[in-house]
């Protein structure tokens, strides 16, 4: 036998408001879900057991109370309502509007809005959500118009490497070669060859020109 699934209580109150029951209403547009509880309290002179008809209905759909089972407890129908109520986090009083003291004492509660959630008996039909496709990035590629060279020239990088000596100068000879495993024979040679290729006169550098005393990138 299938058993039909229980509301949660804020379900459970929005089909009493919408039906007008144990004194339960919207205040103002029901949009704002902001609703009215009335909370007479039980040693107030009039006090009847319909003033608990709200939290008796909750404690009997619970299952915390069945009738000709259970002894009627108003005082433990309202505390366990009290409870749930507070427990939710979807749902907060709104105190400085609530009157809890007095003939017709009542509290305002809002609820959060949650979509899906206004209408218990209505199930809405699942949507295709559309999802975005990753797209790789691509770094932006500057146009022509952008390009900062006169259009109709060509422009070819330099055809050389060099390493960044500058930040060698920092450190201590001992401490360089110690962190780049080199000889000085090997230093020597290889500074010997990085000031031969970039004092070569087929080179083309920023630095001079070709017949330049002090050609290459190390001058100015």
């Amino acid at each position: 036998m299938h058993h039909r699934k229980k509301l949660r209580l804020r379900d459970w109150l929005v089909l009493k408001i919408n039906e007008g029951l144990y004194g339960l209403r919207w205040e103002g547009d029901p949009k704002d879900r902001t609703f009215r509880v009335p909370w007479k309290h039980g040693s107030r002179h009039g006090w009847s057991v319909d003033d608990a008809a709200l939290f008796r209905a909750w404690a009997t759909y619970t299952g915390k109370y069945k009738d000709g089972r259970d002894k009627p407890d108003p005082r433990k129908w309202k505390t366990n309502f009290r409870c749930a109520l507070n427990a939710l986090p979807d749902i907060k009083e709104i105190r400085g509007k609530s009157c809890p003291r007095g003939k017709d004492a009542f509290k305002i509660y809002r609820m959060r809005p949650f979509r899906g959630r206004d209408n218990p008996h209505t199930v809405a039909a699942s949507q295709p959500v559309e999802m975005r496709r990753r797209e790789p990035f691509l770094a932006a590629r500057p146009s022509i118009k952008e390009s900062h060279f006169p259009i109709g020239m060509c422009y070819q990088p330099a055809q050389f490497s060099i390493p960044p000596i500058e930040a060698f100068d920092m450190w201590p000879c001992r401490e360089r070669r110690n962190s780049m495993g080199l000889s000085d024979d090997e230093i020597v040679n290889l500074v010997h060859e990085m000031m031969t290729e970039a004092s070569s006169p087929n080179m083309s550098t920023p630095g001079g020109s070709a017949d330049s005393q002090y050609y290459g990138p190390f001058f100015p």
